[in-house]
């Protein structure tokens, strides 16, 4: 491997001696200038990354290794496999590391911490033919969008990273797979959404504020729950990945019946039906498993499938399926062949080909299926509408077996899912990008019209989810449409039509439905007034336009200089109404929310306008209300005696006065009458250093020192000195 960043060339070995190679090409020399790092029982594979400026090293000693190029022994010890490393990549841009080791077990690290923060098993197929072997898979990462993109055998893979969220919400600990409206009954008080994740969990919640009711866990064990379905006024059906279909009452969340609809072992469930007291599931093959009426008030807990009367129309596996009352059923399979069926005899009605359509041909796969109530006695309406493959949306009329209407809903997608509100005037489509838009198919493909490649009006479009969005949901709250989103990313939202989010189901603050504000859906021919109201009112305001529609003329404008004045000090420009910033900033403070202003006073008589130096302005304030006619009747006062003759009162100086100065103190002398000494002070005990009690007095040096030591010498034995005495003196 060659480094640029470095200008070097490395290389590893099987070998405890120079197991990790770096070798440098000098100038004028013929030999490379190499350095070696030694590792036990040698190294299977390394990496480098510029940006990290890291070699990472896949070891036969289970070991993964950090390496700085310029540092013979490792940085850091990466430990938690089993078997030995065989591949190690370097992910600079999240400061990660992923390994593998020969027992396919992905492990996924973080360098700074050197934490393991993932362990991953069961991606790759296991088999004496792949497990064990030097080099069992290629692996290679795509660093800008995140993807490590793997080879084994003859299968290749793609996995990708998810974009890492801080203070996310989630309402499921997994990915949720379905969500369902459950509307208010007499046995249902409240208004409900349910939803399933893949960690087999379903949860209901309180649309009104958002708060969590009920909560089924392990609902089918450990298998992902696919398909959901709302048979009111109590019951409630999942299928699961496992082949089996459960009955719940929704009040008191218990199963009722188990529906093995996978008599040879599991099976993926994608659709499940209630059709006149009977249960149909369809999703892993051709035929269609239907659970009758007999079976299932039958005191069987565990119940089989009947055999369909009608005869298998489909060639290929059955994706979706669609039932309204009273004879309406329609399945479609992966190569866009949709069969209608009458529910009462199970035979088929007609056949409607989504290949046969001129654009989609080879895009022809049908994943999911919705059917207009409002259109089905309009003849020559579109009444059923089919989503495909990459974005693709199709209006038909099952009578007369033809298309009447196709646009791509979203593009550069490979799924969408979809959702029509009950007065079927609202669609809402989402695609696998987090997107979700709101279409006005209200007189599109209604049979008032040929058939057209038109879009139905584009409504509103904006980003919900970060990830996949796995279904929508449309309710009807007191005559208000709201949306329900389900996500990969583990959260459910409610949304207005015009993408405001209400929102997340099991957030802290609980939302009050009834006090938000929720606009209604317009009418098409209501938008496109407005859309040409606001383009008129551009076109007319514009100072930009033609000098055709200007109103004057040059003459006008040229105007003699005849020495009058001509300036009105009234005249005000109104810069608002006028000019491009001013209806733009206008514009755009009309959308936010009104403040509240303070008030003003109110409608006063004016005063003093005629002592204005401009006519026509207006004093502000409370003072416009001040009167000064009372002080007319007030007449001059009389000025004080003290201020007409001062001097009476007053005088310039002191020298009038006579002031006697003060009387000299006689000065102070300080004699002293008595003298004090320390004898005079302390008592006799304390000054005779010979009382009895006191410590001898050591003496100077010189004058007594022989005697004293010889006396201080042979006195050995301490004096025990007495209790003292307080002395008041």
């Amino acid at each position: 491997m060659y480094a640029p960043h470095l200008d070097l060339i490395i290389s590893c070995a099987t070998t405890s001696n120079s197991s990790l190679v770096l070798g440098m090409r000098e100038k004028n020399k013929t030999q490379m200038r190499t350095t070696a790092f030694n590792v036990p029982q040698g190294v299977n594979c390394f990496d480098y990354n510029a940006n990290m400026n890291i070699i990472a090293t896949g070891d036969v000693d289970l070991m993964v290794r950090l390496w700085n190029p310029y540092v013979k022994k490792p940085v850091g010890r990466l430990s938690g496999h089993m078997t030995s490393v065989t591949h190690v990549i370097l992910n600079g841009s999240r400061g990660q590391l992923i390994s593998l080791s020969m027992d396919k077990t992905f492990r996924v690290w973080d360098v700074q911490r050197q934490a393991c923060l993932q362990r991953l098993t069961g991606i790759l197929p296991k088999g004496p033919d792949v497990l064990y072997s030097p080099v069992p898979v290629s692996l290679l990462f795509d660093e800008p969008k995140n993807r490590l993109i793997m080879s084994s055998n003859n299968m290749l893979s793609i996995m990708d990273m998810k974009p890492e969220m801080k203070d996310r919400i989630l309402s499921h600990e997994k990915p949720i797979t379905c969500t369902k409206y459950i509307g208010r009954t007499k046995q249902i008080p409240f208004y409900q959404v349910a939803s399933a994740c893949q960690g087999s969990t379903i949860t209901l919640w309180n649309i009104d504020t958002g708060q969590k009711l009920k909560q089924i866990q392990n609902a089918h064990g450990e298998s992902e729950i696919t398909a959901m379905v709302i048979d009111l006024p109590t019951k409630m059906l999942s299928g699961s990945s496992d082949g089996t279909i459960k009955i719940w009452d929704i009040n008191t969340t218990a199963c009722h019946r188990v529906l093995q609809a996978g008599l040879n072992g599991p099976v993926d469930i994608l659709q499940v039906l209630c059709i006149k007291r009977r249960v149909i599931a369809v999703g892993w093959s051709q035929d269609i498993s239907v659970f009758r009426d007999k079976q299932l008030m039958s005191s069987d807990f565990t119940i089989t499938p009947d055999e369909w009367s009608g005869k298998r129309e489909h060639k290929e596996d059955i994706m979706c399926a669609v039932y309204r009352s009273p004879g309406i059923l329609a399945t479609a399979s992966s190569d866009g062949e949709i069969v209608m069926w009458n529910p009462s005899s199970e035979n088929k009605t007609a056949v409607l080909d989504a290949r046969s359509t001129k654009v989609m041909r080879t895009q022809c796969t049908v994943e999911m299926m919705l059917i207009l109530d409002t259109r089905i006695e309009i003849p020559g309406a579109a009444e059923l509408i089919t989503s495909g493959q990459n974005g693709w949306v199709r209006f038909w009329d099952t009578e007369n077996a033809a298309c009447l209407g196709e646009f791509v809903a979203h593009t550069n997608v490979d799924s969408i899912t979809m959702a029509v509100d009950p007065r079927n005037e609202l669609l809402v489509t989402a695609d696998t990008s987090g997107e979700i838009r709101t279409w006005l198919i209200e007189g599109f493909c209604d049979g008032n019209q040929e058939t057209t490649d038109d879009k139905p009006l584009l409504y509103h479009s904006w980003t919900a989810h970060g990830e996949c969005i796995t279904e929508v949901e449309v309710c009807i709250r007191d005559d208000r449409v709201v949306i329900v989103s389900a996500s990969s990313d583990c959260s459910l939202k409610l949304w207005t039509a015009t993408g405001t989010c209400i929102g997340t189901f099991g957030q802290e603050e609980h939302w009050k439905l009834e006090s938000i504000e929720i606009p209604e859906i317009p009418t098409i021919q209501s938008i496109l007034e407005e859309r040409e109201t606001s383009i008129h009112e551009e076109g007319d305001d514009s100072e930009y336009g033609p000098e055709e529609e200007l109103d004057f003329a040059p003459s006008e404008v040229e105007v003699e200089d005849d020495g009058t004045d001509t300036f009105d000090p009234e005249y005000q420009y109104k810069t608002w109404n006028a000019t491009i910033l001013g209806k733009s900033y206008a514009k755009q403070r009309s959308k936010k929310r009104p403040r509240r202003q303070p008030q003003h006073f109110a409608k006063l008589p004016q005063v003093g306008a005629e002592q204005r130096p401009i006519t026509g302005t207006q004093m502000g304030g409370p003072s416009q209300v001040l009167k000064v006619t009372d002080l007319d009747n007030v007449g001059i006062p009389q000025r004080p005696d003290f201020m007409a003759n001062p001097h009476k009162y007053f005088s310039d100086g002191f020298s009038d006065l006579n002031v006697k100065s003060p009387a000299k103190l006689p000065a102070l002398e300080l004699k002293q009458s008595h003298k004090f000494d320390e004898k005079s002070l302390f008592p006799r005990h304390l000054m005779d250093p010979d009382a009895p009690g006191r410590l001898p007095m050591k003496k100077k040096a010189g004058k007594a020192g022989s005697s004293t030591r010889a006396s201080s010498s042979s006195n050995k034995t301490p004096t025990i000195l007495p209790r003292l005495r307080a002395t008041a003196f």
